[in-house]
């Protein structure tokens, strides 16, 4: 099944929204999409991260079907910000006027309840406080648990009975649309069995990865996973790519046989480099099964990316005392070989929070040690004569309180010390990928191509060829080098849909904001409204039907001149009234373009797609719609 969201457990995933990726659709894979009811839903941005909350009568619908009225154990996993204001707001319940199967909700500030159809049974959170999420997990005729941020928080007070009702879905509200659930919500899971302890803190730590506004929602392409080898060409005793993960397991690509297990809070993910483990500063850590350094030549290399200096200070990248990797202060990273005693230590602040480096350490058969950061060499020295360990261990020790607080990705150890050059030649294609990001791209990079995503953005090249250039007088763009069109999931039905462009001279530029993936911009399953910037320069909304498009308010001929930079402000109401404004060039100020008639043909945009010719240059960062949901 494919996993565009990231969601670490899939087994018995029935449902799964997840607001923050600026998307309602279903990633279970089971696309049980909701429609919405009432009035309320509200798109909320909290420190750059989408979120949905309910108000009024606003909530969203699931039709009910054989899986979903066969669910009798069940796990829901909600992750948001949580108050203590609700009472008896609804989180999830599959209730009508013929009967109910499960009504789960917030009460009194401090519980959550489930009634069942006959009885209520409660299970007290206590407080709010310092909760990102919490899970439900319930067994018919068993008592269920209540879990927050990962960890067993009580049990409900007596078991429920979990029987069969033909009733839909509803979320954030009740049934009849009154009792909102006010809190944000950005993201939930519904599973048709129960988690266990372990499943549940994994995807506790996948929520927490979500709180990043520039992942986009599927970093597929970025994924540095790729540069990880398979076999022991290289000297690879060890290597380790986190996508890898499989249950708690973590496969060794040497051949070699050396899987790692992944131990107490240590879990997978989804970074702007791709699928990475992630560790928590506290018992976290993969463990080996053996020795594998030895005390002969041995190097370590990793991507990796601080938050803190994790447990007690001194969070390790790897351990077995004999060949010992960690934080230090002052931002540093230490190498020792006897536990410590004897170590070479890397400049100060040569490690940064929140921003990743690749590291790579060395050390040859006389304990002499070399610290390599960024491909270049920062340190060396003697490290000491290694003495007597046990198992290898990743992002901890083997007592489980010196714990990396942050992530590591393509760890790999070698049984031979790299070389200078070797370090700066791995490093090249990570320098490439870390600068993909829209605001500091070279403007000579490899061409993106059909099913790969445009560098800095989360629109898929569906056809043609794309590039990042430079435009002179504002940020570097995405430039046609052959015509094609790219989309990008968009759940807004209405709001303000913005961006800029410099159109190349003689051509055509196409914007649809559809309800379907379209293989072309007049593509006859397209359903939704389209911005065109034609060859004379006009500037036309249009209705897109069936391959074609009825314009509903253009512009006149010459309204923009090719070369030149613009931005576009498109707003649509519920009443499907459209208004485009335009700024850059002669316009110095936004000036109205047009007005349409009321028109509610479509009323939802799932995608928005891009079509223009080559030459053409677009800034993606601000094509985004935003504002409140249709009902």
């Amino acid at each position: 099944m494919s996993n565009p969201a990231g969601i670490p457990i899939t087994s018995g995933l029935v449902l799964a929204l997840v607001p923050s990726l600026r998307s309602l659709l279903d990633f279970s894979g089971a696309d049980r999409h909701p429609t919405f009811a009432g009035s309320g839903l509200s798109w909320i941005r909290q420190n750059g991260v989408y979120r949905i909350r309910a108000e009024s009568t606003g909530r969203l619908v699931i039709p009910n079907d054989a899986t979903l009225e066969a669910i009798t154990d069940f796990s829901l996993f909600c992750a948001g910000s949580f108050s203590s204001s609700g009472v008896f707001a609804r989180i999830l319940n599959k209730r009508g006027v013929g009967g109910t199967q499960i009504d789960l909700y917030m009460d009194g500030g401090i519980d959550v309840e489930l009634y069942d159809g006959a009885s209520t049974r409660v299970a007290v959170m206590g407080s709010w406080d310092g909760v990102n999420s919490f899970t439900v997990n319930v067994e018919s005729g068993v008592l269920g648990t209540l879990s927050a941020n990962g960890f067993y928080r009580s049990d409900f007070n007596a078991p429920p009975t979990i029987t069969a009702n033909s009733a839909d879905v509803t979320l954030w509200n009740y049934y009849s649309g009154n009792a909102p659930f006010t809190d944000t919500v950005k993201a939930l899971l519904l599973y048709n069995r129960v988690l266990d302890a372990d499943e549940d803190a994994q995807n506790h730590a996948w929520s927490e990865s979500l709180t990043s506004p520039t992942i986009p929602h599927d970093r597929r392409f970025f994924d540095l996973g790729s540069l990880v080898p398979h076999g022991n060409a290289g000297g690879e005793m060890g290597s380790y790519d986190f996508r890898d993960v499989v249950g708690r397991t973590l496969p060794d690509r040497s051949g070699d046989g050396n899987d790692g297990s992944l131990e107490g809070q240590a879990t997978t993910a989804i970074t702007d480099m791709g699928q990475a483990g992630r560790f928590t500063a506290d018992e976290s850590r993969v463990e080996l099964a053996s020795d594998v350094v030895g005390n002969a030549a041995v190097s370590f290399s990793a991507l990796v990316r601080a938050n803190s200096s994790g447990g007690a200070g001194g969070g390790r990248l790897t351990d077995n005392t004999k060949f010992l990797v960690y934080f230090r202060l002052a931002n540093r990273i230490s190498l020792s070989s006897n536990g410590g005693v004897t170590k070479i230590e890397s400049p100060a602040s040569s490690i940064l929070y929140g921003q990743w480096h690749h590291l790579v350490v060395t050390r040859d058969t006389a304990g002499n040690g070399e610290i390599f950061i960024d491909g270049e060499g920062v340190a060396t020295g003697a490290t000491g004569t290694p003495i007597a360990a046990g198992a290898v261990v990743i992002g901890n020790r083997a007592a489980g309180n010196r714990g990396w607080d942050g992530e590591i990705k393509n760890a790999i150890l070698h049984d031979r010390v790299l070389d200078a050059a070797e370090v700066k030649a791995a490093y090249q294609p990570i320098r490439r990928k870390l600068l993909y990001k829209l605001g500091d791209l070279l403007p000579t990079l490899t061409d993106v191509l059909p099913g790969q995503v445009i560098p800095g953005t989360d629109y898929t090249v569906r056809t043609g060829t794309h590039s990042v250039a430079e435009a002179v007088g504002r940020d570097k763009a995405v430039e046609n080098v052959v015509a094609g069109l790219y989309t990008r999931p968009q759940p807004d039905a209405f709001g303000t849909f913005r961006f800029k462009f410099n159109k190349a001279a003689a051509s055509n530029l196409f914007w649809g904001f559809i309800a379907s993936t379209p293989a072309a911009w007049n593509d006859a399953a397209m359903d939704g409204y389209q911005l065109q910037v034609n060859a004379d320069e006009r500037v036309a909304i249009r209705r897109i039907n069936s391959g074609g498009a009825t314009v509903l308010f253009a512009s006149a001929v010459g309204y923009v001149v090719a070369g030149t930079d613009y931005e576009i402000a498109i707003t649509r109401t519920l009443a499907g009234v459209f208004k485009a404004y335009i700024l850059g060039g002669a316009y110095t100020a936004w000036t109205l373009i047009g007005t349409s008639a009321p028109d509610v043909t479509h009323v939802t945009s799932v995608y928005a797609a891009t079509e223009a010719a080559v030459g053409d240059l677009t800034n993606m960062v601000d094509m985004q719609f935003h504002g409140e949901l249709a009902p």
